[in-house]
Order: structure tokens, then sequence, then C-alpha cells
């Protein structure tokens, strides 16, 4: 399978998840093949390839003090926070990493300036990507080595805190 393209081995696998009715053709017009065949060459996919341990899309269940959440006023009662967490692995050295996919679009000019699309992101998402930490946290019983945030505007990924 590696012989193969990576634009045919995406092509392929849209058609199989399209036979299969897991996609609409609506979905498949809009998918943008040059951002996966730049994510599936990316660092990030390599340490993914990997990975001793990978997991996708987690749902979690989290109690956070009400005091926490931005708009808040009023008693500190816990409060129930649901969400699901893109992908965390477990790395070569046993290091619990968690990753967010991003697909924020962006101006050209902000984009050609790849700092400032990760000071964009990580200002926009350090909240949730704390409860998520909380949340893996939680489910490993260990902690999270690395919060990092994959871009598809950049195609690629960095740490986030």
């Amino acid at each position: 399978e590696t012989a193969i393209p990576t634009g045919e081995r995406i092509d392929r696998e849209i058609a199989r998840l399209r036979e299969g009715h897991y996609l609409t053709e609506e979905t498949v017009s809009r998918i943008d093949r040059t951002a996966l065949v730049r994510f599936l060459s990316s660092r990030l996919f390599r340490r993914l390839a990997y990975a001793k341990s990978v997991q996708r899309e987690m749902r979690f269940n989290l109690f956070v003090s009400a005091s926490e959440l931005p708009t808040y006023r009023g008693n500190d009662a816990q409060v129930l926070v649901q969400g699901i967490i893109d992908c965390c692995y477990i790395d070569s050295e046993d290091r619990l990493v968690l990753i967010d996919y991003k697909t924020d679009h962006f101006p050209r000019s902000v984009c050609e300036d790849r700092e400032q699309v990760e000071r964009i992101l990580s200002d926009r998402y350090a909240g949730q990507l704390r409860y998520y930490r909380a949340a893996a946290e939680q489910l490993y019983c260990r902690p999270v080595s690395d919060v990092r945030i994959y871009s598809f505007a950049i195609g690629d990924d960095f740490s986030v805190f």
C-alpha cells in the first residue's frame, strides 16, 4: 500500500467511505485533498505512525468549578463539561500527547506568518484545551506531556503549552 502515491490512496479511501455511505457527495466535493496530502506527509503523521498507542475521538465528561468558566457569574457550583478529544497518543518515550485539529481559515498574509497563526490559535483555544488536558489526564491516569494543535491552515503542528 505504501508504494501507491498518497493522492491515489486518498482517492481510494474517499471512494470507500462514499460507497459505504459514510460520506455524502456534498462532503466529498468539499474535501481539500491538498491539505490531506500535506497532513499525511507531516511530522505529526509520522509520530502517530510510530506511536505505541493512538486513540481518536475520545468522548469525555469533566466536572469543573463554575468559577473557571469565562462568562459565569454566581456561586461556585460544579458544572459538567462534555467534549470530544480529537487525538491522544503515547509516544515512543511513553509520554502522553494530546492533539487538537483546527481547520480555521486565515487570509493568505496571515498564513505566511506562522508565529501569528500559532498565537491566534493558542489564544483562541487555550481554555478549551485546558479542559481537554484535564480530561485526558483523568482518562489515562497520567499527566499529559504536551498539548499540540495541528493547523490545516499552516499544514503543521505546534505546542500550545
